[in-house]
C-alpha cells in the first residue's frame, strides 16, 4: 500500500490549506440586509377584541387576508414594543401590518381608523 502515506499526506495539506483559506475570508464587504427585506409585511383591518398589556398582546378580530388566504377570524397579535399598543381599547376600528414569524403574528404598526 504505497498509496496510503501519499492519500494521507494529500489529505492534510489539503485541510490545512482550507483552514488558512477560511481564517482569511472577510465578510467585511458584504451588504447585510434589513429583516424586514426578507419579511412579507402583511397589511390587515379589524376589531381590538382585548389587550394584554403585560404580555405585548392584543386580540383582534379581522377581515379576510387574502394574501394568506385566511378567511375573517380573531387571533392574538404580540406587539415587540408596549408603545404600539399602549392606546389601543376594545372595539377601536384598526388597520394594522404584521409579518408571520412561525406561529408568532407579531404586529409591525398599528392605528386606529375611523
Amino acid at each position: 500500500m504505497k498509496f496510503t502515506p501519499i492519500i494521507l499526506a494529500a489529505t492534510v495539506i489539503l485541510g490545512a490549506s482550507q483552514a488558512v483559506l477560511a481564517a482569511e475570508m472577510s465578510h467585511d464587504n458584504h451588504q447585510s440586509m434589513a429583516t424586514s427585506q426578507t419579511e412579507q409585511l402583511i397589511s390587515a383591518q379589524g376589531v381590538v377584541k382585548s389587550l394584554d398589556l403585560a404580555n405585548n398582546k392584543v386580540t383582534i378580530s379581522h377581515e379576510p387576508i387574502a394574501v394568506l388566504k385566511w378567511p375573517a377570524m380573531t387571533m392574538r397579535f404580540t406587539a415587540d414594543n408596549a408603545a404600539l399598543i399602549e392606546n389601543l381599547k376594545p372595539n377601536d376600528k384598526v388597520s394594522f401590518t404584521f409579518v408571520q414569524q412561525g406561529n408568532v403574528s407579531l404586529l409591525r404598526s398599528i392605528h386606529v381608523t375611523q
